[in-house]
């Protein structure tokens, strides 16, 4: 090669860093000066519509990524009409890489974080809705009492950490949920006793009308155990149909005192296995 040649390919590769930063920094400038606040309305309108309080959004920012402008609000307060408020102290939100972008329907990535713990995954806000991703570090007993107003009175305690690819079409939930709690405690409606435990574990099926519970299962000081059936889901939570088989086993002495009395034989290691029928609020032992 001459020496002109050369000097000419030297030069081409020396200019093709200057063209990459040169629209680096056209892209940053771009970012600096877009306006961000005219997505306010619109972020208020979808954090309501996925909260039903009203939504107060802070200082709106945003920035440049891989998966193009990322728009950040922080912080934002939920407000619910009973006088109930969650903070959250950042709310990020950027287009998400999927082929459903090709099919006209768009995806977007939402991370929000919250000093009780954070959501991350992506939305498909479009009809059906849809949602894969997961919670991180819940602090279930946190959560403002609206959000937990569909448990009606089932208290759950402890840190979620929860898998889900969950669909929305025509107010039909459907899809499969993974959820792992961490040193919490659990009681049903009017019960006097909260069962501490050390885990919780459970792979749920959604489907319209009815939870799967595909396997679950729990381990604490108290007690030990394993299910594995149905939930109907019609009507109310405590008026949902069981199909349900259970294997426990009761370490604690006294807790088979507090067992005797709803009809649960237990064997002399402290085992029993049940059949649960009836509802979640009135369950009856086969």
């Amino acid at each position: 090669m001459s020496r002109s040649r050369r000097a000419a390919a030297g030069r081409g590769r020396r200019g093709v860093p200057i063209a990459v930063a040169c629209a680096l920094l056209t892209a940053f400038f771009f970012a600096l000066r877009f306006p961000y606040d005219r997505f306010r309305e619109p972020l208020v309108a979808l954090l309501g519509a996925a909260s039903g309080a009203e939504v107060q959004v802070g200082a709106l920012s945003g920035g440049l990524g891989l998966g193009g402008i990322t728009l950040v609000a922080a912080p934002a307060t939920l407000l619910w009409p009973g006088g109930a408020r969650f903070e959250l102290s950042r709310v990020a939100l950027r287009p998400a890489w999927s082929l459903s972008w090709l099919r006209g329907q768009p995806a977007l990535h939402v991370d929000l974080r919250a000093p009780v713990g954070r959501l991350a995954g992506t939305v498909w806000p479009g009809e059906p809705a849809a949602f894969d991703g997961g919670l991180h570090e819940l602090a279930l007993e946190q959560l403002p009492s609206e959000l937990l107003s569909a448990a009606e009175g089932f208290a759950l305690t402890g840190r979620l950490d929860a898998d889900a690819e969950l669909s929305l079409a025509g107010g039909a939930l459907a899809g499969e949920l993974t959820l792992d709690v961490r040193d919490g405690a659990l009681a049903a409606p009017g019960s006097p006793i909260s069962i501490p435990f050390e885990r919780l574990q459970a792979e749920l099926g959604i489907e319209p009308g009815s939870l799967r519970i595909a396997s679950a299962s729990l381990s604490g000081p108290m007690l030990e155990g394993s299910a594995e059936g149905q939930l109907g889901l019609a009507g109310g939570l405590a008026d949902s149909p069981l199909d349900v088989q259970l294997d426990l086993r009761v370490a604690d002495p006294s807790f088979r005192g507090v067992l005797a009395p709803l009809g649960v034989r237990l064997d002399g290691e402290g085992r029993a296995r049940l059949h649960l029928q009836g509802s979640l609020g009135s369950p009856l032992l086969r």
